[in-house]
């Protein structure tokens, strides 16, 4: 673990509910799809799916490049822009008039989602070390499948008043990009270094252990 951070239970908090954003893309509005379609008769039936499909396409495609940048310039750094266009993106459909404006505000919230996750996943490998990372790595997988579950009820839910509505549950992402911005601190690099050597020592000091026996 980082000597220059030593990271609270509200930041382990504050990652697990960013990771739980990460699989938001279609789940908060898909129910909310046959709704979309009839305030868009003119639109095709591709162009409503991609309203769903769209994000996962773009963090396919920027995945990789934005897991770079927060290498780059610091993974708290890219955390907390990609929650800030989370937030802007994803509810961007509760106020755009146009199909086309609306995947185009699909596609950045995909680029969003990608720097969530590769930050926060990044987060986890430089604060925690050994059995505690492990531990920490099966609470974020275990948030990300809650967050599918109580996302998508929630965008049900707001689909009963229309189809604009399920848009707004993006703005969950204001409220963690303050918490963010509060709690969490950049890890230092030589410290992840020197993690990652002490990491390496233990591991020789066990195979030479096993090699006396």
């Amino acid at each position: 673990m980082s000597s220059g951070f030593r990271p609270t239970r509200a930041s382990l908090l504050l990652i697990l509910a960013a990771s739980m954003l990460t699989l938001m893309g279609g789940a908060a509005v898909a129910p909310a799809l046959p709704l979309i379609s009839e305030a868009f008769p003119r639109a095709s039936d591709t162009d409503i799916s991609l309203i769903i499909t769209l994000p996962s396409l773009a963090i396919a495609l920027t995945g990789f490049a934005i897991g770079h940048l927060a290498d780059k310039y610091g993974k708290v750094k890219v955390l907390i822009l990609s929650l800030a266009i989370f937030t802007v993106a994803g509810s961007s459909g509760y106020y755009l008039g146009t199909v086309q404006s609306i995947l185009a505000g699909r596609f950045v919230l995909g680029m969003g989602i990608a720097g969530m996750s590769a930050a926060s996943t990044a987060l986890v490998a430089a604060y925690y070390t050994g059995v505690s990372r492990t531990r920490v790595i099966s609470y974020q997988s275990a948030a990300i499948g809650l967050g599918v579950l109580v996302l998508e009820t929630s965008g049900g839910g707001l689909a009963t008043f229309g189809w604009r509505e399920p848009f707004l549950i993006y703005l969950i992402g204001a409220v963690i990009l303050v918490g963010v911005v509060l709690t969490l601190k950049e890890p230092a690099r030589e410290d992840r270094a020197e993690a990652q050597e002490k990491e390496g020592a233990r591991a020789r000091s066990g195979r030479s252990l096993r090699s006396a026996t």
